[in-house]
């Protein structure tokens, strides 16, 4: 018998907590990457102690988290929600209502904690339906919470609610409040899908029958990526909601879950980085096109189809169809060894 010791062989199962911290450099990367982007704020904060970042670049931060949340959904869950904008207003709600005497972090908190929750009640019902019912199903969800926010005296009407930010927190705190959230709630969704949950909801999006053959419960995988949604889309609403200062029915209304859905198509839906690229995009199309013209929406409308035809897997595949275009540019000429034999 050899002295020699041979490695045990791997046996594919889910992976131990223990990789992450150790051995993944996936998430070394992320961690670094969180750091950066941290330390970048910090820099521009400093830098800008008179005037904080401008209310676009807010506005675009909260958009990228928003769009995250919804691309749980659609691209790792295929769960195509047409009533995020119900998580997402009702954070903001739940951060105008308390913000009287409560801390910041408290009232962020709180808006988290009343999407998840509601969230797990819509999705108790709504998971277990799939396809163009569940897209029906949060639809009118979130139009029914539009209805009653709008017809309620309790949270302001069709005036809405005013959401200042606390005397004790600056423009500047806030800022760095806001660039913390946004990672964070991109760190999540980064972590989620890199451990055996996110796998296996990976799983069920592309073989659902398979899953359940193997004894997988579907109902209980597609909830938690709902319930993470909605928190995440609460998260987003309450930076929103202190962001502009003033929280209104708007926020619950079906225009408001579509923008995260164009905006992950257009960067790219089933990719991590895909719905950042399409929320800065979008907001900032939006931000450009509308200034100059009345008709901006058909401007846009007509960007957005033409980017969509050409580019179905969204700006992230651009790189890809650029080598795709190089390949075949050179594969359609002679081959070196043909023209070292026609000399």
């Amino acid at each position: 018998m050899s002295g020699k010791l041979t490695k045990a062989p791997t046996t594919g199962g889910p992976r131990s907590w223990s990789r992450w911290f150790t051995t993944d450099r996936r998430w070394v990367k992320m961690l670094w990457i969180a750091a950066a982007v941290l330390a970048i704020a910090y820099v521009v904060t400093q830098a800008t102690s008179e005037t904080p970042p401008s209310f676009f670049v807010e506005i675009v931060l909260v958009q990228v988290l928003y769009a995250m949340s919804v691309n749980i959904l659609i691209g790792y869950a295929h769960l195509p929600s047409f009533g995020q904008a119900a998580f997402f207003g009702t954070g903001a709600y739940a951060a105008a209502l308390t913000i009287q005497g409560v801390p910041l972090y408290a009232s962020l908190f709180l808006a988290v904690a009343v999407s998840g929750i509601l969230a797990l009640l819509l999705g108790l019902l709504a998971v277990r339906t799939s396809g163009i019912t569940f897209a029906n199903v949060t639809l009118a969800f979130g139009q029914m919470l539009y209805l009653i926010a709008a017809n309620s005296d309790l949270v302001g009407g069709e005036n809405g609610l005013l959401a200042s930010l606390p005397s004790q927190v600056s423009p500047q705190s806030f800022w760095l409040v806001i660039v913390g959230c946004v990672t964070a709630g991109c760190a999540v969704v980064w972590w989620m899908f890199r451990t055996p949950t996110g796998e296996t909801i990976l799983a069920i999006r592309d073989n659902p029958e398979r899953a359940s053959s193997l004894g997988i419960s579907t109902f209980r995988y597609r909830l938690t990526a709902f319930v993470v949604a909605g928190a995440l889309a609460g998260l987003a609403g309450a930076l929103y909601a202190f962001a502009t200062g003033i929280v209104t029915a708007d926020t619950l209304y079906w225009t408001r879950s579509g923008e995260p859905i164009i905006m992950c198509l257009l960067g790219g839906s089933k990719k991590f980085f895909g719905p950042i690229i399409g929320a800065v995009a979008l907001t900032t199309l939006l931000q450009q096109v509308g200034q100059g013209s009345t008709s901006y929406l058909i401007y846009v409308g007509g960007i957005l189809l033409i980017v969509l035809i050409l580019l179905p897997q969204g700006l992230l595949s651009i790189p890809a169809r650029i080598r795709q275009i190089s390949s075949r540019w050179t594969s359609s000429g002679p081959s070196d060894t043909t023209k070292a034999a026609a000399l």
